[in-house]
């Protein structure tokens, strides 16, 4: 987003489920420490939000940080069929900026459960998305 090279394809208002590594570290200890042999358990910050919510809250993020970046936005209807063109020529070797896998992952419905990690491991997140998003901008600024 900063480097002007992401740009949000249409609506992208689907809701994603997000992990911040905090929170993912926490949860890692708690399964190893509680959690009996085998036993599977999905992290999330259990507060789905979409690609639009996310990207604004990066553009927000940076320009608290002292870095403004515009988001950008193209219709879907126009990037539909260059993500078609980007897949053909990425079968090819050739590296292209979409595809039509990458905009399905930025445009679909994505999101998983907690509830097991609550109750079975009393595990919460313990960084907000918002948080999380504000500490990441930071220390990629700070690392510029």
């Amino acid at each position: 987003i900063r480097r002007g090279r992401f740009v949000l394809p249409g609506a992208c208002d689907q809701p994603r489920s997000l992990l911040n590594a905090a929170s993912a570290a926490e949860g890692f200890v708690l399964a190893l420490e509680q959690s009996a042999p085998g036993e599977t358990y999905l992290l999330t910050d259990d507060d789905d939000r979409s690609m639009r919510v996310l990207a604004t809250t990066i553009v927000e993020a940076l320009a608290a940080a002292g870095a403004p970046a515009p988001l950008r936005e193209v219709p879907a209807a126009l990037v539909w069929p260059a993500a078609a063109i980007g897949t053909a020529l990425s079968s090819l070797g050739l590296r292209v900026p979409v595809t039509l896998s990458a905009l399905r992952k930025l445009t679909t419905r994505l999101t998983f459960s907690c509830e097991k990690a609550k109750r079975e491991l009393g595990w919460a997140p313990v960084v907000s998305f918002e948080d999380g998003v504000r500490s990441a901008v930071k220390t990629l600024v700070a690392g510029d």
